[in-house]
């Protein structure tokens, strides 16, 4: 009875400890750990997320990114706003377009969800962007200094074209009502995928004049130009020079000469153009070392009343020329 006794006690003890098992510790998934494990097809997911911020809402989409990565949410009816800060239990469906994470459903009952002021943007250069496109689909991320090659014309869907330092990539509107005009330049905040830049308000376009090292420079000439510094290879100097421009067959044609006749530049381009453009610049030269007469293709960066600064990017070479400006 005695033995029958310690085998139940025994028993009991087993089973309190078995009792006592400790919680398993939480595991978390990242948005970019969750895109790996995604297809192409609609699935469901359960996950454990940190951070998980909305950065912009606009009809049926919503924008939203972790510290790894962003995605996008679909579905009419949500209840997202922006600048809400999720952490903890969240379901849905997910799938992968072009490398990027999509959610058809989201459900976040079982996280906490508290409002937060400091939404995320990543300040990049285009060509980052376009270099690595699913790092930063549906991710917040600002442009400076760039420009509307062409802009949104207040359609709903409307596409555009954007530049920076030679580089293009089409943008496309989200809001009716919202222009902007060819050639328009400043800070844009944008939305990227693999096809376009969102654009979901207005307010997200900063328009000023860019300005970079070239654009500081108002005498005519060439520059050997970066984006830390331009210094003059030879420019026009009043009282020493002269320069004379006319206007054939739709191209301007700009001289630069010594007094002296010492030197001689010319430089032959389209008579009408608008910023972010690239255009073909017709180089001619005497006595001149800074370069030999070719056709090249400059970027227009920047276009002034009686001045067009023209940017080869890949030679890191600068023009400043003559031009034209049409009075709007």
């Amino acid at each position: 009875m005695k033995k029958l006794h310690y085998f139940i006690c025994a028993a009991l003890i087993l089973s309190a400890f078995a009792g006592c098992k400790k919680d398993e510790p939480i595991v978390y998934t990242t948005l970019a750990e969750l895109a790996t494990k995604s297809t192409t097809t609609y699935a469901d997911f359960d996950i454990h997320i940190k951070g998980l911020t909305v950065s912009a809402v606009f009809g049926n989409y919503v924008q939203m990114e972790d510290a790894t990565a962003g995605a996008q949410l679909n579905k009419s009816g949500h209840t997202f706003k922006p600048g809400q800060l999720i952490d903890g239990h969240i379901t849905g469906k997910a799938r992968i377009s072009s490398g990027a994470l999509l959610f058809s459903e989201l459900e976040v009952s079982g996280a906490t969800v508290t409002q937060t002021q400091n939404v995320p943007c990543t300040t990049i250069k285009l060509s980052d962007l376009i270099a690595d496109k699913v790092k930063y689909s549906h991710r917040r991320v600002k442009l400076e200094n760039m420009t509307f090659v062409n802009g949104f014309n207040g359609t709903a869907g409307g596409s555009g074209i954007i530049s920076q330092r030679g580089v293009q990539m089409s943008a496309t509107c989200r809001p009716q009502g919202f222009k902007v005009e060819d050639g328009s330049q400043g800070d844009l905040i944008c939305y990227p995928t693999s096809a376009a830049c969102y654009v979901f308000d207005a307010k997200d376009f900063n328009e000023h004049e860019i300005q970079s090292p070239l654009t500081a420079k108002s005498a005519f000439g060439v520059y050997s130009a970066t984006d830390d510094a331009a210094s003059e290879i030879f420019v026009y100097e009043a009282g020493k020079d002269q320069y004379s421009y006319s206007v054939n067959d739709g191209k301007m044609v700009f001289h630069l000469q010594n007094y002296n006749e010492e030197w001689f530049a010319g430089f032959q381009y389209p008579a009408k153009v608008k910023a972010g453009q690239v255009v073909s610049l017709s180089l001619d030269a005497s006595g001149v070392s800074a370069y030999s007469p070719a056709d090249i293709s400059v970027t227009i960066e920047k276009v002034g009343q009686d001045i067009l600064w023209l940017m080869d990017y890949p030679n890191n070479m600068g023009y400043v020329v003559y031009y034209e400006k049409e009075e709007k």
